[in-house]
C-alpha cells in the first residue's frame, strides 16, 4: 500500500555501517549481510531519501573517555570475550577473554589491499579508525557535506543509540519530528 510521509520530519537512520563491522582488517570477512546492506544504502536507499528530501543520519560507536569510566560490565563482557578465540557468532563454543576489549589499542591492521593502517585506534572509542564510518559511506558522507540537506553523525556508547530516552541521536530526532 502507498506510504505517505512528511520528508522535513523524516530520517533514514543507518546504525553500526563502521570499520570495526565491516572492513576485512579487523575479522577477515570480506563479505557478508553487512555489505549487502551497505551497497543497497548506496545505490537506491540514500540516494532516494536524498531525492525526498529526508534526512541521513548515521548512529555508530563513539565512546568517550567519559562514558569508558561508566559503561556497564554488559559492554566489556560484549567486546572483551569471544568463543575459542573467534567473535561470538562465529562457531566457537568455549568462551575466552580476549587481548583487546572495549577501550583498549587493537593494534595495527592491514587492509586486504596490503597497506597498513598505522593504528585501528581504541576498540569502540570515538575518533578511531575502528569507529570511522566503512569508507565507501565515509566517502559518501563527505560528499554530503556540500548538499543543502549534508548528512550528520552521532555516536553511541551503548548497544542501542536510542537507550535511555534522552541521547543526542533522541533528541536531534524528537525534535525533528516537531
Amino acid at each position: 500500500m502507498p506510504v505517505t510521509i512528511a520528508p522535513e520530519k523524516t530520517a533514514l537512520v543507518i546504525i553500526d555501517m563502521q570499520n570495526l563491522f565491516l572492513s576485512p582488517a579487523i575479522f577477515g570477512k570480506v563479505r557478508g549481510e553487512g555489505h549487502e546492506a551497505e551497497e543497497l544504502l548506496l545505490s537506491t536507499r540514500i540516494p532516494a531519501a536524498r531525492k525526498a528530501g529526508i534526512q541521513i543520519v548515521d548512529l555508530t560507536w563513539g565512546i568517550s573517555d567519559e562514558e569508558l569510566a561508566v559503561l556497564p560490565p554488559v559492554i566489556f563482557r560484549a567486546f572483551g570475550y569471544y568463543e575459542n578465540g573467534k567473535p561470538f557468532g562465529t562457531g566457537g563454543s568455549k568462551e575466552v577473554k580476549g587481548d583487546a576489549g572495549v577501550g583498549d589499542d587493537i593494534g595495527y591492521v592491514k587492509l586486504p589491499n596490503g597497506s597498513t593502517i598505522i593504528a585501528a585506534g581504541r576498540l569502540l572509542m570515538r575518533d578511531q579508525w575502528n569507529t570511522e564510518l566503512h569508507v565507501p559511506l565515509q566517502e559518501d558522507f563527505n560528499k554530503s557535506q556540500k548538499n543543502a540537506l549534508p548528512d550528520i553523525r552521532f555516536h553511541k556508547a551503548r548497544l542501542s543509540g536510542f537507550w535511555g530516552g534522552s541521547t543526542p541521536a533522541t533528541e536531534y530526532l524528537k525534535k525533528k519530528r516537531e
